[in-house]
């Protein structure tokens, strides 16, 4: 049996990191109709794809970095998940949908 103790101390705060431009994106983009989020990469093109429109702007290194880093990041917050889907598909989650900005 393990116990974790959490002390909350002046200037000891947890902080949760604001969404990305990124982030916002896909998560508004997904919401209105519980869409699917699928991204791929092939010969260095990143889509990623929401209802049958792309959302990467450009394929310049960072642009594309950021974009996957959104993806993982989604991920591991909890907003998304691929959880039965093939790989490069994800669904919103109920903490997605909360954390949308309708």
């Amino acid at each position: 049996m393990a116990l974790f103790v959490v002390a909350l101390l002046p200037g000891c705060g947890m902080t949760v990191t604001p969404l990305t431009t990124e982030e916002t994106l896909i998560l508004d983009s997904a919401a209105p109709n519980d869409s699917l989020i699928i991204w791929s990469k092939f010969d260095g093109v990143l889509v990623v794809d929401v209802d049958d429109n792309d959302l990467v702007p450009d394929q310049r290194p960072q642009t594309i970095d950021a974009w996957l880093g959104a993806i993982d990041s989604l991920e591991s917050r909890g907003f998304i998940t691929n959880d039965g889907l093939k790989i490069g598909c994800y669904i919103l989650t109920d903490a997605g949908k909360a954390a949308t900005s309708d």
